[in-house]
């Protein structure tokens, strides 16, 4: 039975301060084919690197950048791979600073916006789960404009609770604005 309460993000205070830890939406079919498809990018790595280098001893150019590019996108499957079993997003709205990190045990990427130069949060659709231009990246890699929840500061717009749907970003949005007021949307007049 679907619990209609229970969604990934969870929200609490602590101080004066909101904290938002949502973690990633673990992708089982997908991340075991990425990794079974890790264990044949390991057989070619190794393959390659042993013969780079010819009898002769000349370094062979074309193998040299086949093994850069297969070598980068094992890392990009990998890093997927992390992300989906252990990565996580946090968020903490002060009201001085509010904080985004998107980490995986030990490798972060943060941003840091004053509280009080954000427009007001709003809670966007989804792009969807999978990227569809070149430009939407994914996990710790993803561009600090995606998610579900976004708010610009200056002239940057950033974005957290990445793959949450709609529903659940609206509901923590409330939970947001109900602790931070000027964060609401201007009321029409």
């Amino acid at each position: 039975m679907l619990d209609p309460d229970q969604g990934r993000m969870t929200v609490w205070e602590k101080g004066d301060a909101l904290q938002i830890r949502v973690p990633a939406k673990l992708r089982i079919l997908v991340t075991a084919f990425v990794g079974f498809w890790l264990v044949g990018w390991a057989f070619g790595w190794i393959t390659a690197a042993g013969s780079l280098f010819s009898e002769t001893g000349a370094v062979s150019i074309f193998l040299l950048a086949w093994l850069g590019a297969w070598t980068a996108g094992g890392i990009a499957a990998l890093s997927f791979s992390l992300w989906t079993v252990a990565g996580e997003e946090w968020v903490e709205v002060t009201n001085q600073n509010t904080t985004l990190t998107r980490r995986i045990r030990g490798c972060k990427r943060q941003w840091v916006c004053e509280t009080a130069r954000m427009s007001p949060l709003r809670a966007v659709e989804n792009e969807g789960p999978f990227p569809v231009n070149s430009r939407q990246r994914h996990g710790l890699w993803a561009a600090r404009s995606e998610g579900a929840l976004k708010f610009a500061c200056g002239v940057h717009t950033i974005g957290f609770a990445l793959n949450v749907d709609h529903a659940e970003a609206s509901q923590a949005l409330s939970l947001i604005r109900k602790r931070f007021p000027h964060l609401r949307e201007p009321q029409q007049k």
